[in-house]
């Protein structure tokens, strides 16, 4: 998993590489302006964003030019900052230098087109093995492989289910728990990850 962070906040600039547990970090804390009263004003009021799909959309019509998918966004509270969480993957895997790169591209693009205003804090991630499954692409995509779902309405009894994709199409997917095989609709889908079965 590669990850880089870029934290919008009334200090000097530091730079800080975590290369604990296997995870490549970098924060980057950028002042918000050179003068410390309006940046404290700026970090103490409410963050004003626009809604998380617009804001997906924009990045990922950005970001389609250069072969780059944007998989996921995850956005959270910290404080009163905003965690945004943007999941990039490319043909090959994603590098550090790609997710450096790519968090000044979305960083641009935040600021241009005015879809986040206050205090936030940016971070580019590749998917990793157990990356999120949101679009009918992905579920072709990965035809074959071993996935966990949680479903919005249960099927016979039960909210979640494991097995391989045996087949996907634009409407929905068929899943073999390697006894069954069941089929989904993608309207019916809580929340898809890939599930593999790790080696040690």
């Amino acid at each position: 998993l590669m990850s880089l962070r870029q934290e919008k906040t009334p200090f000097l600039p530091v730079f800080i590489l975590d290369l604990t547990a296997g995870l490549y970090n970098v924060n980057i804390n950028y002042p918000l302006k050179s003068d410390l009263a309006t940046s404290r004003f700026l970090l103490n009021r409410q963050v004003r964003m626009k809604d998380p799909k617009t804001i997906e959309q924009t990045v990922s019509s950005a970001l389609e030019g250069q072969g780059v998918e944007l998989v996921d966004l995850v956005i959270q509270n910290q404080g009163r900052k905003k965690l945004l969480q943007f999941f990039v993957d490319k043909e090959g895997g994603v590098t550090l230098d790609d997710c450096s790169a790519l968090t000044n591209q979305i960083d641009a693009v935040l600021e241009m087109e005015n879809l986040i205003d206050g205090a936030y804090i940016l971070e580019v991630s590749s998917p990793g093995v157990k990356r999120v499954l949101k679009k009918p692409a992905h579920f072709k995509k990965f035809v074959g492989q071993r996935v966990r779902i949680v479903l919005k309405t249960p099927l016979d009894g039960r909210g979640f289910f494991t097995g391989g994709i045996a087949s996907a199409d634009d409407e929905g997917f068929t899943l073999n728990d390697g006894t069954n095989q069941y089929h989904f609709t993608y309207d019916n889908i809580k929340k898809a990850n890939l599930d593999p079965v790790l080696e040690f």
